[in-house]
C-alpha cells in the first residue's frame, strides 16, 4: 500500500484546523468585562446564534464546515466567579473539510476558562476529540491512501477491506492505538465462505497518521457500520471576537 501523500497532508490539517485558533475575524474586541459575566455571555451567544446553524470557518488550510449540534456547559457559583466552567462539551454534525466528509465530532473541553485583556480569549486544557465517521466515509479516507481499495466496519470490532475490482477476497484487521501509533493487525483473510484466521502469527502494521505537535491519538473504536478516532490536544485558545464573528 503506497501513502499518498497530499491525502496525509489533507487529514494533516484537518486535525489542524479543528485543534489550532480560527482566524482573525477583524471585529473589535469586546469590552474587558469580568470573566463571569464575559464567559457566561459568550456562552448565551453560542447558544442563541450557532446551535443548529450551519457553520463555515476560514482556516490557514481551507473551509471547515459543520452543523453545531449542542454546546453543554455548567458555572457553579465559586468556578463562575473566577471565569471558569466545568462539563464544556460541544457537538457537531455533517463535518467537511477538504473533500472529507464525517458523521460527528465531539470535544470534551477541560479548565475552560477566560483571559481577560483588550483581546479576551478562552483558553482550556485539555480537549478530547471524538470523530466518528460511517462505513462510506471510512472508505472515503482509505480511498485517499489506497483507491482500489474499500473498507467496512464489522461487529467484530475488524475494519474488513476489499478491492473494488473483486470484492469476493477480503481481508479484516484490527486497529489499535500503541502509544499514540494507529496500527493495523492481519487477523483473518478470506473468499466468499473460505475463511482462515492468522492468530498472533503476524505483527501489527504502523499506519502512518501525521499529527500537529500539540495532538495525539489516544484510541479507536469500530462497531458496526460506524468507527470513531479519539484524539487528544493539549490546549486550545480562541478570541472572543473570532467566536462573535461566527455567529454575525
Amino acid at each position: 500500500m503506497v501513502e499518498d501523500k497530499d491525502s496525509s497532508g489533507s487529514l494533516t490539517d484537518l486535525f489542524q484546523a479543528l485543534a489550532a485558533p480560527l482566524t482573525e475575524s477583524g471585529l473589535a474586541s469586546i469590552p474587558t468585562w469580568g470573566a463571569q459575566i464575559a464567559l457566561e455571555t459568550l456562552l448565551e451567544h453560542v447558544r442563541a446564534r450557532l446551535v443548529g446553524r450551519r457553520v463555515d470557518v476560514e482556516t490557514a488550510h481551507g473551509t471547515l464546515a459543520f452543523t453545531l449540534c449542542g454546546l453543554g456547559a455548567q458555572l457553579d457559583s465559586i468556578a463562575a466567579t473566577a471565569g471558569q466552567a466545568d462539563d464544556v462539551s460541544v457537538s457537531v454534525r455533517d463535518v467537511q473539510f477538504r473533500g472529507l466528509d464525517f458523521a460527528e465530532v465531539t470535544a470534551a473541553l477541560g479548565n475552560v476558562h477566560t483571559r481577560i485583556g483588550t483581546r479576551p480569549a478562552v483558553v482550556c486544557a485539555p480537549i478530547d476529540l471524538r470523530i466518528s465517521l460511517t462505513n462510506e466515509q471510512v472508505s472515503q479516507v482509505l480511498a485517499r491512501f489506497s483507491p482500489r481499495s474499500v473498507a467496512t466496519c464489522t461487529k467484530t470490532g475488524c475494519v474488513r477491506l476489499r478491492s473494488r475490482r473483486n470484492a469476493a477476497g477480503w481481508l479484516d484487521a484490527v486497529p489499535e492505538v500503541v502509544r499514540g501509533q494507529l496500527t493495523l493487525r492481519p487477523v483473518a483473510v478470506g473468499r466468499k465462505r473460505w475463511s482462515l484466521r492468522f492468530g498472533g502469527r503476524i505483527a501489527a502494521r504502523p499506519v502512518p497518521v501525521a499529527l500537529p505537535p500539540i495532538a495525539r491519538l489516544t484510541g479507536i473504536d469500530v462497531q458496526a457500520d460506524a468507527l470513531s478516532v479519539d484524539i487528544r490536544v493539549d490546549q486550545w485558545r480562541v478570541g472572543y471576537s473570532q467566536i462573535l464573528a461566527l455567529g454575525s
